[in-house]
């Protein structure tokens, strides 16, 4: 049975194991703004659109609140193999001025990808990811809206003998369904631990 948010009635993805040994479950946004709380940030500054739209197309918006800074994420598609884009910014840059930067790093990953399902481009994305349906939890690679599998995506690479393959990781945008502990010390480092 899913938990729901202890603020609200949604279900909750993120479970926070306080210092007192509670637990607080936690809808995205409500996660979000506890976060925000714990490190003396006003929620409100992180608050972002819910699409951006480059080249045409819409991309979904969404964000994660963490001790380092605010990962916005920008994606489109079916869920399991959508095209997935993302970036860490600091505390210091707000929601919308967050956008601009979002909408530049899709737009210089997507600029130069064909509608060819079959061939690499200049530059493009390949998604990392697992399919738990099966035994063994097999990964697949998710390119240009598709699932890859492992020989596929072998046998895409083997036509390009003679080049080089660069590749950036960065984390692809959380599954809905994922569930995520935090510990709360770990929010704040050397903060007192008496302090709730």
């Amino acid at each position: 049975m899913p938990h729901h948010c202890y603020l609200c009635e949604k279900e909750a993805h993120h479970h926070v194991k306080l210092k007192n040994g509670d637990v607080l479950d936690c809808c995205d946004e409500h996660y979000n703004r506890w976060i925000c709380e714990r490190l003396g940030l006003e929620y409100t500054r992180y608050v972002h659109p819910k699409t951006i739209s480059v080249f045409g197309e819409r991309f979904r918006v969404t964000m994660q609140v963490g001790p380092d800074g605010v990962m916005y994420y920008a994606s489109r598609g079916r869920k399991g193999v959508e095209e997935s884009y993302a970036l860490q910014l600091p505390f210091s840059m707000s929601g919308k001025e967050a956008m601009k930067y979002l909408r530049g790093k899709v737009s210089l990953t997507t600029m130069f990808v064909s509608d060819d399902k079959d061939e690499l481009d200049d530059a493009g994305t390949i998604g990392i990811e697992y399919d738990d349906t099966t035994e063994g939890e097999d990964p697949y690679f998710i390119f240009k809206g598709r699932k890859l599998s492992p020989d596929h995506l072998i046998e895409l690479l083997s036509f390009y003998p003679g080049y080089n393959l660069s590749y950036q990781l960065e984390p692809r945008v959380p599954d809905p369904d994922a569930h995520w502990i935090t510990y709360e010390g770990h929010v704040v480092p050397g903060e007192d631990d008496d302090d709730n």
